[in-house]
Formats: C-alpha cells, structure tokens, sequence
C-alpha cells in the first residue's frame, strides 16, 4: 500500500465523522458514528483482561470498522433498519474492500466474514459491545431526545446478545438499571405529547408529538403543573415543533387556568421551542398576549438554550 491510497482509505473513512446517528449525547448533540465506533472500540479494550481467553486485539479491530458501510450508506436505526437496508450496505461495502490495496482487502474480508458468521467468541463479543454502546449512550442522552418507542427498547434490547457471557450479562443488568432510573423522570406518555421533568435544568418539558385538543392537550398539562408544583422554582417549556394546537377553548383553558396556577406554583418563565420560520408564531403569541402579565415568555430553538 503507498501513501496516495493510504490517505484514499482515511479520507473515505472520514466520513463517519459526519454521518449522524439516531441517538445524541448528554448535551444532546447528535453524535456521529465515528463517535460511536470509538467508544465500542474503547471499551473492547478496557476489557482486556475480563477475558483472558479471547484475542481482544481482534474484538478492537472489529469494533473499529463495524461500521464502514455507513461511510456509503448513513445510519439507519436499529428499529427502522429493513434486509433491504442491510443488503445495500453489505453490497457498496464490499465493492470498497474490493477495491482496495490487496494486504487491506484481505483483512478487512477475513475479519467482516467473521464478524458475520457470529460463530467465534471474538464475533460474539463485538456484536455485544456495539448493542450496548447504544444502549449506554441512549441512558446518558436527555431523556428528551428518546423516541416513543425507545422507552421499552432500552428495558429489553441486546439480551440475547450477552447470554454467551455471565460478565457481559451482568453490564447489561447495570445498564438496565440506568435505564429505569433514568425513565423514572418521564411523567407522562402519550401518542400527542410526553412530559419530562428536567432535573439540571428545572424545567418540565412538555414535547407536543402531534396535533391534540381537549382532554389531550390539557391531560398533560395538569401533569406538567403537578412536576411545577412538586419542584420549587421549576419552568415550564413547551417543545412546539412537532406540534401544538389551536382549539380556541383551549386556549382559553390556557389563559384562565393553566398560566395562573404556573406562577401560583412558582414558574416564573415560558419557554416555547421552535423552528427557525416559527410557523406558530400567530398561536404562540396570542398565548403569550393572554398571559404576558403574569410570567416571561421566551422562545427558544433547543433546550440548550434554557440556562
């Protein structure tokens, strides 16, 4: 291999750096999979000598380039991933190895055939560490940014994955552990809206999903008043993007009921998220005109904003 196609390799595998995945970080930064692969390649060597028997070295390499075909393909998450998918990656991969210097080329070939049949304990154990990595890193994300879905994903993913290995089932345990800790702090889930509470920030988060009216839309609010009156000194924000509504006895609900017992208990700011064009900024304002009296309103682009 010379320099030139050396650098060509490096550049292509560049791109994992930019290549977004489903989950974000504990900022709540969208991380890339080379972020990921770094860290399922660390912790294969941090186990080194949890198992004796097994060439970790190997493990490393696996965890390293496992996922290369996303270089072509982006990340498609787990739960959305089809055989389709997983065809296509597995084919733009192989032409890219194929393509490359000889001595490369066979290795990379030697060690995703193994990776692939699952048969050695090498195998076994880089498949496991790369479900967990995204398990780990989902429980150290806001609880915000997790899908509907991912609630019960996190409680039973990868199971079966560590079942070969007493050490590796007892980690799943623990993360398991952190999981329901950490979704202790939703407060209510539904199709139109979930309620967080947001211990760094003081804030419960109310992140509307879709479009809802009437008992819907005021269910979760008499949640996020209850997490309000339980935290002194907590916020309310209103995550707007996704949806919101526009039911004029909501709004009035809002104004008469919902604004006034906030600042009862003890809210003293407004946060509504929203997009950059703000297309709510007609239902939004008119919120904030009722009710500019009695609490400060803010709008806001992400969570990272509310200090």
């Amino acid at each position: 291999m010379n320099a030139r196609e050396y650098l060509n390799i490096l550049h292509t595998a560049e791109k994992l750096k930019d290549t977004p995945r489903h989950c974000t970080t504990s900022n709540g930064r969208t991380e890339s999979v080379a972020e990921h692969s770094w860290r399922v390649s660390l912790m294969a060597r941090l186990l080194k000598h949890e198992f004796p028997d097994v060439d970790m070295d190997k493990v490393t390499d696996m965890c390293l380039i496992h996922d290369l075909g996303e270089c072509f393909t982006g990340d498609v998450p787990t739960f959305s991933k089809t055989d389709a998918d997983r065809s296509l990656e597995d084919d733009l991969l192989e032409q890219w190895i194929s393509s490359l210097p000889e001595e490369v080329s066979s290795d990379l070939k030697s060690l995703f055939a193994e990776m692939n049949a699952q048969e050695t304990k090498e195998a076994r154990i880089y498949k496991a560490l790369d479900k967990l990595e995204a398990l780990i890193q989902h429980n150290e994300s806001p609880l915000y940014t997790w899908s509907e879905n991912e609630f019960e994903l996190n409680k039973h993913y990868a199971f079966d994955s560590v079942r070969f290995s007493e050490w590796l089932t007892e980690l799943r345990e623990e993360i398991l552990k952190d999981t329901c800790e950490k979704t202790a702090d939703a407060v209510y889930l539904s199709k139109h809206c979930d309620v967080f509470y947001v211990e760094d920030k003081n804030v419960v988060l109310v992140h509307w999903k879709k479009y809802c009216e009437l008992d819907q839309y005021r269910t979760p609010l008499l949640y996020a008043l209850e997490v309000i009156r339980s935290h002194p000194g907590c916020n309310y924000a209103a995550d707007t993007r996704d949806g919101f509504e526009d039911n004029p006895l909501d709004t009035k609900w809002v104004a008469e009921f919902f604004m006034p017992k906030a600042k009862e208990y003890g809210c003293k700011i407004i946060y509504f998220i929203i997009d950059k064009d703000n297309q709510l900024k007609e239902e939004l304002e008119g919120q904030e005109k009722d009710s500019s009296d009695l609490l400060e309103f803010r709008y806001i682009y992400g969570m990272d904003q509310i200090t």
